[in-house]
């Protein structure tokens, strides 16, 4: 595999994760919300590094990235949340790309546990009442969240690991 396709493939999910959700984070940037954590910013500004020309972008990414695993696990113990969920894909995606496939692995695996947990790979139409207890606007979320894992599930199969079983189907 050639760096342009790992480049390509992380850069596809960290579209995938961010942009989708962009304009709650934004959102939620500036009011506090519930959908933007130091932890998932860190990830975000680690992965965003990536694909700057400064020349210390590398330093500038290293430092996010492990600023972000400090995070981390205070994070695993508030419990599973979507912006923990986009944070670990985020930081699979970066591991993925720095050649760290094992580590990208685990942190993928632990996401779309997360999302298990959280009954995001349900579907609104399955959990019938239960589904009013959220917002169009967090089932809209939930959603995207669940298609982001799906996603990433396929692809590090797909890309990086051919002989692990897919963890969503």
């Amino acid at each position: 595999m050639t760096s342009l396709t790992l480049i390509g493939v992380t850069h596809t999910l960290t579209s995938i994760v961010y942009y989708a959700n962009l304009y709650f984070c934004v959102r939620d940037l500036y009011s506090s919300g519930s959908y933007v954590t130091p932890f998932l910013l860190c990830t975000v500004l680690a992965q965003a590094a990536r694909y700057s020309t400064r020349r210390d972008a590398t330093e500038v990414g290293q430092t996010f990235a492990t600023r972000a695993l400090q995070l981390l696990p205070s994070d695993i113990d508030k419990g599973s949340s979507i912006p923990t969920i986009q944070g670990l894909l985020i930081l699979s995606a970066r591991e993925c790309a720095c050649g760290r496939v094992s580590q990208g692995w685990l942190y993928s695996g632990t996401a779309f546990r997360m999302m298990r947990d959280l009954g995001i790979d349900v579907s609104p139409k399955k959990l019938g009442h239960l589904a009013k207890q959220f917002t169009d606007e967090e089932l809209a979320v939930r959603k995207q969240v669940f298609w982001s894992c799906y996603t990433w599930d396929k692809t590090m199969v797909y890309v990086w690991a051919e002989h692990r079983p897919y963890t969503i189907l």
